[in-house]
């Protein structure tokens, strides 16, 4: 009996062990890192669309932040995210919420409307999130559209927050007329073809 409970140990301190080594290599080195964003690229990617996830860097050391994340359909890119930073709280993470004191994407580029997918339409069952969202402060100083959007590039900025609760999806504001708050300034940019 003692022999098995030793055997037991072992296995439990093996397997700690190796956890703590494999979390080490996916959160501490480069190469972990990249691998990491390509399974979390995997993970958001679904039919008819592909998420590219990169340079991503803080999990342990301070802010969150990702140098870009690229969206693309059959037509090729239509969103691209650059210059993520997000202050996450990873025991949120814990309790299935994603909460942040401040979210920044520092560009985001909207090139075209995504190409609809060939899967037939579903009737419409609703929303819900998977987690709670407590986003208190969102701040994205630049927004550029693309052409095939509104007919030349336009550029905007936004800022705000996002409260929400999963199942069923409820949102929260301060602002008594408002389920969110954001600020925007729109300004028609021509390029000019010499």
């Amino acid at each position: 009996m003692i022999r098995l409970w030793r055997y037991l140990r072992n296995i439990i301190v093996f397997a700690i062990a190796a956890t703590a080594i494999g979390v080490g290599y996916l959160t501490g080195t480069a190469p972990g890192r990249a691998n990491l964003a390509s399974i979390a690229s995997s993970l958001a990617s679904g039919e008819g669309r592909t998420v590219t996830i990169s340079g991503l860097n803080g999990l342990w050391d301070g802010p969150l932040t990702v140098n870009s994340v690229i969206v693309e359909d059959r037509d090729g890119p239509w969103l691209a995210l650059r210059d993520i930073s997000a202050d996450l709280s990873y025991s949120a993470l814990i309790g299935r919420a994603v909460s942040a004191g401040k979210l920044t994407v520092g560009r985001v580029e909207l090139a075209r409307a995504p190409v609809a997918g060939d899967a037939p339409a579903q009737a419409d069952s609703g929303f819900s999130l998977p987690v709670d969202v407590n986003l208190p402060s969102i701040d994205i100083p630049e927004i550029l559209i693309g052409e095939r959007l509104v007919g030349g590039v336009a550029r905007l900025n936004a800022g705000g927050k996002v409260i929400a609760q999963a199942k069923p999806l409820r949102l929260a504001s301060t602002e008594p007329a408002a389920i969110s708050t954001w600020r925007c300034c729109l300004r028609r940019t021509t390029t000019s073809s010499t």
